[in-house]
């Protein structure tokens, strides 16, 4: 048999002048703890933030450093596979200078796996963009910084010499988009990209504003885009180093081309593994201000919001009809007026002021860990 449940309280529909007193201090009491409550927690926030506008300007260069060396490290990895392979070749023939198209074919088809995966991935990504998502980014007036930068290298990749938002927005159209798009970036693989195309398609792959990953935050088509892009890359990349028009090059030449790629790509780990501990260190910092300003929170709103709570639930019971019990509330009340005055002696400071003294304290332990 199923328990039914019981019927609610009725509230008293007759209040005394007393009752109707209480309430009216109570809802008083209430509304003032819960403005000073709302104060708090925005003012809490604008210290965890200003903590980390603090610390975005020493992170950001670290953060270029380790993408950028990652996309280089990439490529440097590929050449090291390529001319290692054809060294190998080309001892095999007794150091002979020219190798057979079909072998040095054969390592450019296993370099281009992972480049024509990528290449079908950014495919798959543009072909399930939908129409309300394409739209979105179609219909900025204010286009972020990312969004332009990205149209604009897709734009000049595709050789479109127009790169104003007008014209994006052309290619972004429905009719266009879903026909052509697509089709058009596969016919572009088969001609070379001009050199100044290609220099500044490397250096927007290297901006960590322009990872897919941070693309897909703006816009979903925007990060399909950019992975497209950073797929030509690589896609132009493999062409580039494996072009059998290159002139032949010796061994000797090869390998002392190898000893510096060996050694440029130690200093490039050496720099990023030098910034992610920097970086790191910053992290630590950030985290350990976090835990201050918390710190510096907790005693203050933690008690002032279980006050909001005891007092909501005495409005109720008045409501109800219910009696409070008088020296509960005068215990309560000398000990707010305790508390209160122990802070006065303390010197400590009004709710206002606490945002510049903890943003004070945090360029302050900045500068001190600088000198240390």
């Amino acid at each position: 048999m199923l328990a039914t449940p019981a019927p609610p309280k009725q509230l008293s529909m007759t209040l005394t002048d007393e009752q109707l007193a209480s309430l009216l201090s109570i809802e008083g009491d209430v509304q003032l703890k819960a403005a000073q409550l709302g104060m708090l927690c925005n003012e809490y926030r604008v210290n965890l933030e200003r903590v980390l506008y603090h610390y975005e300007p020493l992170m950001a260069p670290l953060r270029a450093i380790i993408y950028a060396g990652g996309q280089k490290q990439q490529y440097i990895e590929t050449q090291l596979v390529w001319l290692e392979r054809v060294i190998v070749l080309q001892e095999r023939r007794g150091g002979t200078l020219t190798v057979p198209l079909r072998e040095l074919k054969a390592i450019e088809d296993d370099l281009m796996l992972p480049v024509n995966k990528a290449l079908r991935a950014s495919y798959q990504q543009l072909d399930v963009v939908t129409r309300e998502e394409l739209a979105v980014l179609r219909d900025y007036e204010c286009p972020p910084p990312a969004a332009l930068a990205t149209m604009a290298m897709a734009l000049r990749v595709r050789e479109d010499e127009d790169t104003e938002w007008s014209t994006v927005r052309v290619v972004l159209s429905e009719s266009y988009f879903f026909t052509f798009f697509i089709s058009r970036a596969q016919t572009l693989l088969q001609r070379p990209l001009p050199p100044d195309v290609a220099d500044a398609l490397e250096g927007y792959c290297a901006a960590p504003a322009h990872a897919p990953a941070a693309l897909a935050r703006v816009s979903v088509p925007l990060a399909a885009i950019g992975a497209w892009l950073h797929a030509v890359r690589d896609y132009h990349r493999v062409r580039r180093l494996c072009d059998p028009s290159l002139p032949p090059v010796a061994v000797e030449e090869r390998r002392r081309t190898v000893a510096l790629l060996r050694h440029e790509l130690q200093a490039l780990k050496e720099d990023m593994h030098s910034a992610a501990e920097e970086l790191q260190k910053l992290q630590q910092q950030i985290t350990r201000k976090m835990f201050e300003v918390r710190s510096e929170y907790d005693d203050t709103m933690c008690t002032l919001h279980d006050v909001l709570e005891k007092k909501t639930e005495d409005f109720v019971k008045v409501l109800g009809g219910e009696e409070l019990d008088p020296e509960e509330e005068s215990n309560k009340e000398e000990q707010n007026q305790q508390e209160q005055k122990e802070g006065e002696e303390d010197g400590n400071a009004p709710v206002q002021s606490k945002e510049s003294l903890i943003y004070m304290n945090v360029q302050e332990k900045e500068k001190e860990g600088g000198s240390g």
